[in-house]
């Protein structure tokens, strides 16, 4: 067996005691309902506790803004993994020094050690970092330059008693609270200078509801589109993208830049009003944010859409199977001489108009207006013909009873040839085990259900179900309630029975006799048959003296059918055979 060294004992006490400091804080509610675009969230943001945390750890230091790790792809996924850095010794954060503990270096290094020491454990790869993190985790950013963010975080201990049960990636998932440092290109980060200049004063209506007010909308045309706190963003980048074709709330639909002098079409941008959707509550509140409009196809309020148009998606023949996507022009006017007014890219979806295009130039709606883009890079979108549902029958139901049989019935499905009716014990599984019968073309709106059926399903009961054909196909089953007849009852034994010559009387008979049949042959021929209408049977009378009689029962139950209650008689119980004094 593999012995710990004291080192690494005291190693990993003491990262289990950071971590366990760590876990103390808890989760704040917080409600925020916004009716009129049709989002409700109700959450609990852990970052808050990580901002308190920090400021516990190290008074002075205050977050600057939110950094949204992505690892350098455009929708990250928490089951991608992110390495994140270290931040270097005695480096002042915010004009203050740092207590070493909370600027941790070689924390890889320690998880080797402590999952070295641990029996069964298993080799893999280490990242070069401190840890690695998972794509979509938000945290607090304390400081930025050109290359990095350093941002703090509070720490997560992946594993309990034994490292070696823990999956490699979630091994290096642990690290102690502390700031640390990620590349520019890894992460999407917002600063809150900006807050003040990009609050959006929504309205609310009676209930509290936010209400966005907006000039218009925009579809995104370019593969990913980057979204920035101001028109010139290179201070902070792009504080998040969007996919192709996602719709924005234009704010204002003039095209703006801060920039003095002559601006190039390329440096222009729409504001919008917009909030992103990610589960750490990132972007969580409408703001003021900035799209390049050269990628945004216009909607203006107040402008009619042209009826006559036709669904189209751009693609791009020469390079149709690669993952590269180029921008393709959008003109004024059908030549290539004429003013850029926008870029698409492949998959961006457009509306053209069909019968004023020809082979070489297609007529576009864009920015609520007419516009012209190259044929070859438009394709029409086809949408398929979606079948309208069949009709299925409304209802399945007993009609009546009739000869002790279950007459059933079913609404006519309009418009169709004839009806697939299945018999089975189960309806939810309709296999060759539980059907009992089956009729792929059946006529008629009604089916009776024999006896001799239900004699045989007993334990289960039965269920019919009934679908509609047609000429283009068959409906979904519409099924009956469950229909049933009940066991059949124990045969009457002479002691419960009082024989006189002319009378038997049922004197010690527990059940309830409601139908008694009896004759004097065990064929049942010519055999007289007693109902209860009231109360049960409990004598048999107007007999023969020293006469062999053959006596059987049945017990009887209550059918809902659509003209009221109906009784339902069981199986004759087996026969008994008394004689007459």
């Amino acid at each position: 067996m593999m012995k710990r060294d004291k080192n690494c004992s005291k190693l990993l006490l003491g990262f289990a005691v950071c971590m366990l400091f760590v876990f103390t804080a808890g989760f704040h509610n917080r409600e925020t309902s916004v009716g009129a675009t049709g989002v409700s969230d109700k959450y609990a943001d852990a970052s808050v506790y990580g901002q308190k945390f920090m400021e516990q750890c190290c008074p002075g230091i205050e977050p600057i803004g939110e950094v949204y790790i992505t690892g350098g792809i455009m929708e990250p996924k928490y089951t991608q993994r992110v390495p994140v850095y270290s931040v270097a010794k005695d480096t002042e954060i915010q004009g203050r020094k740092i207590q070493s503990k909370y600027l941790p270096q070689g924390n890889i290094q320690n998880l080797k050690e402590i999952y070295a020491s641990i029996t069964g454990f298993r080799e893999f790869e280490w990242i070069n970092g401190e840890y690695q993190a998972s794509g979509g985790e938000k945290e607090y950013v304390v400081a930025y330059d050109k290359y990095n963010i350093i941002f703090w975080s509070n720490g997560y201990k992946a594993f309990g008693a034994s490292p070696a049960m823990c999956h490699q990636s979630d091994i290096m998932m642990s690290h102690p609270p502390g700031f640390y440092s990620i590349p520019r290109g890894k992460a999407w980060m917002k600063l809150y200078k900006y807050n003040e200049r990009n609050k959006y004063d929504a309205k609310k209506d009676k209930d509290g509801n936010i209400i966005v007010e907006y000039r218009g909308k925009g579809r995104a045309t370019s593969h990913y589109i980057g979204i920035s706190s101001l028109a010139e963003y290179l201070d902070t980048g792009n504080v998040y993208y969007e996919k192709c074709n996602t719709e924005f709330l234009i704010a204002d639909t003039r095209r703006i830049s801060t920039k003095k002098g002559t601006v190039s079409e390329d440096e222009l941008y729409y504001k919008v009003i917009y909030r992103a959707k990610n589960d750490v509550y990132y972007l969580s509140d409408f703001e003021y944010f900035y799209v390049p409009a050269k990628y945004i196809n216009l909607y203006r309020n107040g402008v009619k859409v042209p009826a006559n148009l036709t669904d189209g998606k751009i693609v791009d023949p020469d390079y149709s199977a690669s993952s590269y996507y180029r921008d393709i022009p959008v003109y004024k006017d059908a030549t290539t001489s004429a003013k850029i007014i926008g870029y698409v890219q492949k998959d961006a979806l457009v509306q053209y108009y069909e019968k004023d295009s020809n082979k070489t130039w297609s007529k576009v709606y864009y920015n609520s207006d007419t516009a012209y883009i190259k044929t070859r890079y438009i394709q029409k979108v086809v949408k398929p013909v979606v079948a309208k549902p069949k009709p299925a029958p409304k209802k399945v139901s007993v009609k009546t009873i009739k000869n002790n049989e279950y007459v059933m019935t079913w609404s006519k499905a309009s418009g169709c040839k004839d009806y697939k009716i299945i018999l089975t014990k189960n309806p939810t599984s309709l296999t060759k085990k539980n059907i009992v019968y089956q009729n792929n073309h059946y006529k008629g709106t009604t089916y009776t259900v024999k006896n001799s059926v239900l004699k045989k399903n007993t334990k289960t009961g039965l269920y019919l179900c009934v679908a509609a054909n047609y000429s283009h196909g068959t409906s979904v089953n519409t099924r009956s309630d469950l229909i049933y007849m009940g066991t059949k009852p124990p045969a009457l034994k002479k002691s419960q029975l009082k024989i006189s010559k002319k009378e038997i009387k049922i004197v010690k008979y527990k059940r309830e006799v409601m139908r008694l049949q009896y004759a004097t042959n065990k064929s049942f021929k010519k055999a007289k048959t007693i109902t209860a209408k009231d109360g049960m049977i409990t004598s048999i009378k107007k007999l023969k003296s020293k006469k062999t009689y053959y006596i059987r029962y049945a017990d009887r139950d209550y059918a809902d059918t659509d003209s009221g209650g109906k009784l339902v008689y069981t199986d004759w119980s087996n026969t008994l055979k008394v004689k007459t004094k």
